[in-house]
């Protein structure tokens, strides 16, 4: 099991989205509650399979939001974490 962790920045607003969302504040609550803080940014540090699930969990909690503007955010944030999960494979 690969325990190598990867930084994952989230600007101020896009990290108060995730920890008023229920789901992946109880999914990835340990993550969210030690991120760093750098400027304005919150940077988590998680390994590739749970950003593979965090993924998974925004993909799920964006297609069952209870309105637009929160699909859309979660989306937004969604495509963020897929995109550096690409990157980081590519690396491998």
């Amino acid at each position: 099991m690969d325990t190598k962790k990867y930084s994952v920045p989230l600007s101020a607003y896009d990290y108060r989205v995730l920890t008023h969302s229920k789901i992946i504040a109880l999914m990835i609550g340990d993550q969210l509650e030690t991120a760093k803080k750098k400027g304005d940014q919150r940077i988590l540090s998680m390994t590739l399979f749970q950003l593979e699930e965090l993924a998974g969990w925004l993909a799920a909690e964006s297609n069952h939001a209870y309105s637009k503007r929160v699909r859309e955010e979660l989306g937004q944030i969604c495509d963020q974490v897929e995109s550096l999960l690409d990157q980081i494979k590519r690396e491998r």
